[in-house]
């Protein structure tokens, strides 16, 4: 008697991962969710919010699973009643058994009739034909390709990667290695440049400054995942950090631009701030909450996130500020009194952006001196003379 067929349970090694922070109480009540889940449907109705989120990714996965199964029971049955079918049909017409060989079947009738050795050559010929099984080649095979294609190619350093990686393409193993060879040849083929009219052109940029640029964007990045990890995991940073960043047009991350302002809206409607709302809120997955809470590796810290956050937003405006300084100087049809207006009120707009910012007008330098000055008259600061009568 066949044994009945029982419902599993599947869980992937992230669970660890995700987990990994638990505690073993926390630990059991997810698993215990997880099971209620799978074998009763019950959703988890309890309150820590670090099981909830972590419950709602694995509810993914065992949803996944089952939708998977379902398929594949519908696709066995599938299979099982046509082959059934067939089997009825051929019992109701009759039909003589088959043998392996069909030179040797012979019809029941009063006559016996010799078969025609053309037909069953040709009903054998009928068959598709069997794969062959994929044959690493030979440099030798690879340079005669090659040469009889006319391309450039080090045969040895072909084989050589190749064999390294198991002879596959991507996780697939390989088919054809002569698609490969001609694939290798059109990566390898350098592109024509365009003509510059007799004119040596130079670098568009330093490759040492884009190297920086690109570490510096990098920190910045992780500045803006880290704030809102922060926000997260503890809602009090929030205040702190929007002293500094009251909106969230400074992130240069669309995905943490909207957890932010998902983040003030909801403090500003007086309600709770947690991972699981904030999601909700902004339409994001519980994967890329996770990713933010794991870059904060403390929540003290959320007030210099900020200000990196702002230092990055200040830095790019100030680089797309000299860019269309750069494009217009070289045109004929701005003068420099409008390029100056244009700078000087690029430079007002971001020093009077909420926070610190390392930026001032001409108007606050000129104000500060003065006061200095005032100060120093009235004999409450001190100043060092430098022995010109013009400074001093």
């Amino acid at each position: 008697m066949a044994r009945k067929k029982q419902e599993t349970l599947v869980l992937f090694p992230e669970v660890l991962q995700i987990t990994r922070k638990f505690t073993d109480a926390q630990f059991g009540t997810l698993i215990r969710a997880v099971f209620s889940y799978r074998f009763g449907g019950e959703e988890y109705s309890g309150d820590d919010m670090a099981i909830d989120v972590a419950f709602q990714a694995i509810a993914n996965q065992v949803d996944r699973l089952k939708e998977y199964s379902e398929i594949n029971a519908k696709n066995a049955a599938g299979s099982e009643s046509k082959q059934g079918g067939a089997e009825c049909s051929e019992m109701q017409e009759n039909h003589p058994p088959i043998l392996s060989n069909p030179i040797q079947s012979v019809p029941i009738q009063s006559v016996p009739i010799q078969s025609d050795p053309v037909e069953d050559t040709g009903a054998q010929s009928a068959k598709p034909p069997a794969r062959t099984r994929f044959s690493p080649p030979s440099v030798q095979e690879i340079e005669d390709y090659c040469t009889e294609k006319g391309f450039l190619l080090d045969a040895e350093r072909f084989v050589d990667y190749y064999a390294s990686i198991g002879w596959r393409v991507g996780k697939n193993p390989m088919k054809d290695w002569r698609a490969a060879v001609r694939t290798w040849v059109k990566k390898d083929t350098p592109k024509p440049e365009p003509e510059n009219c007799g004119y040596v052109l130079a670098p568009a940029e330093d490759p040492f400054e884009v190297a920086m640029r690109k570490r510096a964007m990098l920190d910045l990045a992780t500045a803006e995942y880290s704030l809102v990890g922060c926000v997260l995991i503890d809602a009090r940073c929030l205040p702190a950090a929007r002293e500094i960043l009251p909106t969230a047009e400074a992130f240069a991350s669309e995905p943490c631009r909207k957890a932010y302002a998902a983040a003030c809206r909801l403090e500003d409607e007086d309600k709770g701030i947690d991972p699981v709302i904030v999601g909700r809120a902004a339409g994001l997955s519980n994967d890329f909450l996770m990713q933010c809470m794991d870059l904060a590796p403390t929540c003290t810290r959320a007030a210099e996130y900020a200000k990196a956050v702002l230092d990055g937003y200040q830095r790019r405006q100030l680089q797309s500020l000299g860019e269309r300084l750069q494009t217009a100087a070289l045109s004929i049809d701005s003068t420099a009194d409008q390029l100056l207006t244009e700078a000087r009120s690029t430079l007002d707009d971001l020093a009077s952006t909420p926070g610190r910012c390392s930026v001032k007008s001409a108007r606050d330098s000129l104000l500060d001196f003065m006061t200095f000055r005032a100060e120093v008259q009235q004999g409450k600061r001190q100043a060092i003379r430098t022995g010109f009568p013009s400074l001093d």
